[in-house]
């Protein structure tokens, strides 16, 4: 076969990929990982689980992350409480009341703050948020929403970090990290702040059982 055979052959080939992928849309790229690992969730049977208001990031702009975030306050209790039914959880909205009510958003301030600056939890802020909350056990979460681009593909998505904080001794019982994106092919791959949401809880929660 000549050269010029075999080069319009692969450009055959090559078109004929990118059109079948522009035909079909988008690809979603997901990943679970265990930060940290119980030897069982029945660690968390019968025990108070408090969440805390979700940290943001975001690479792109603040009205998506919002969005996301504002889903994914909606799904971590109901998917806590599937992965541990016997535990007693105090959902997002409830948890950021008693922290008004009892002054002690900026304990939280400070806890998040120092957390995302040395990657260590301040035991004592720890210790004072769990009283003040009647918890055992504290969810932090940390979210990152960013722009995908993959060659000719773009869209939107993020990771979410959870660790479920021992409140008497300050340290990670349990951790998982969950990434969920979408690209599609000449950017017809954004998704929706509930696709997003969905993917990201479920792949955060992924290594919890």
């Amino acid at each position: 076969m000549s050269k010029i055979s075999i080069a319009s052959t692969l450009a055959t080939v090559t078109t004929a990929v990118v059109l079948s992928l522009a035909v079909s849309g988008c690809m979603t790229v997901s990943d679970s990982i265990a930060v940290v690992e119980t030897t069982s969730a029945k660690v968390f049977d019968n025990k108070r689980i408090a969440l805390l208001p979700i940290k943001a990031q975001t690479s792109i702009s603040p009205d998506s992350v919002l969005a996301m975030r504002m889903e994914i306050s909606k799904r971590l209790a109901p998917a806590l409480k599937v992965k541990v039914p016997a535990a007693q959880v105090s959902e997002l909205a409830l948890v950021a009341d008693q922290l008004n009510q009892k002054n002690m958003l900026s304990v939280f301030e400070q806890l998040v703050l120092t957390y995302e600056n040395t990657g260590v939890l301040d035991r004592q802020r720890v210790s004072t948020l769990g009283r003040a909350l009647g918890a055992d056990y504290l969810l932090v979460s940390r979210l990152k929403s960013e722009k995908m681009d993959i060659v000719l593909s773009s869209g939107t998505g993020g990771s979410l970090d959870l660790s479920l904080v021992n409140v008497n001794t300050g340290e990670i019982a349990w951790g998982g990290s969950g990434e969920w994106k979408k690209g599609g092919i000449f950017g017809f791959g954004s998704a929706t702040p509930v696709e997003i949401a969905s993917g990201l809880v479920n792949q955060a929660f992924g290594s919890l059982r």
